[in-house]
């Protein structure tokens, strides 16, 4: 087992020198109102495609559980692309995920006064997009993370959306929005797992690139994501652009 300074654990498999795949993992804090546990968290899980199907991701898997078990951890998360999840199923996870907000009028409601008290600033485009978000098969879309066991309220939020209000940058799209985790739960990778949902739903609806437009300096390049330029909003703030390749 392989470790690094920022906590990461990862085993590494060989068949006659050749890698053949890895599990890279590390530990994680959920914190609400009553409750404080730590979880594992597989970070990266890989299996080169001639070596699948051998039993080999199950064994790098027990491995990786093992020495959760060994460190007294008794959850674990993930994410997972839709075609990988069965593989999780089969061995006894289960999906925790984003959910879409379209064709649930409730959950839309929800999320809308969630936004309305956590971050007003952003309100008023915010439930516009998520009504619009109902009934779209495209964009704009709306998703909500909501906590776990033991608590099932909404711990964040974020929307695709065709462009955000920019002067110059007109043409590129689809953009990350309103990308929002509860103060309580911040640092225990909600963030990333939006981040990486929206690739997914972005590379799933045809594009090949996602946006951000931020002033935030140092967080989304942490998630595969660079500056390409500057802009203004519609509104009259400047703000930067980064991009990152969908899967």
């Amino acid at each position: 087992m392989n470790t690094n300074n920022g906590g990461n654990m990862a085993y590494i498999r060989q068949c006659e020198n050749e890698p053949l795949g890895f599990i890279q993992f590390t530990f994680i804090t959920l914190e609400g109102w009553f409750f404080k546990e730590r979880l594992g968290f597989i970070r990266e899980f890989w299996v080169a495609e001639k070596f699948r199907k051998q039993g080999h991701g199950t064994e790098m898997l027990s491995l990786a559980e093992k020495y959760f078990k060994d460190s007294g951890i008794r959850r674990i998360v993930l994410t997972a692309e839709e075609n990988e999840q069965q593989f999780y199923l089969n061995r006894g996870y289960t999906i925790c995920e984003c959910i879409s907000a379209k064709n649930n009028k409730e959950l839309c409601e929800s999320v809308k006064l969630y936004c309305k008290e956590k971050w007003n600033n952003v309100y008023k485009p915010f439930s516009e997009n998520a009504e619009l978000s109902i009934n779209s098969d495209k964009l704009p879309k709306t998703y909500v993370i909501k906590g776990m066991e033991q608590e099932k309220e909404i711990i964040g939020f974020y929307q695709l959306i065709e462009n955000d209000n920019l002067t110059y940058h007109t043409k590129l799209s689809p953009f990350v929005a309103t990308l929002y985790v509860d103060e309580r739960v911040r640092g225990n990778g909600f963030g990333e797992l939006m981040l990486t949902h929206a690739k997914y739903e972005a590379a799933r609806l045809g594009y090949d690139k996602l946006y951000i437009s931020t002033d935030h300096i140092g967080y989304y390049e942490k998630y595969g994501f660079r500056e390409i330029g500057l802009d203004i909003y519609t509104w009259g703030s400047p703000t930067k652009i980064y991009e990152a390749y969908t899967p």
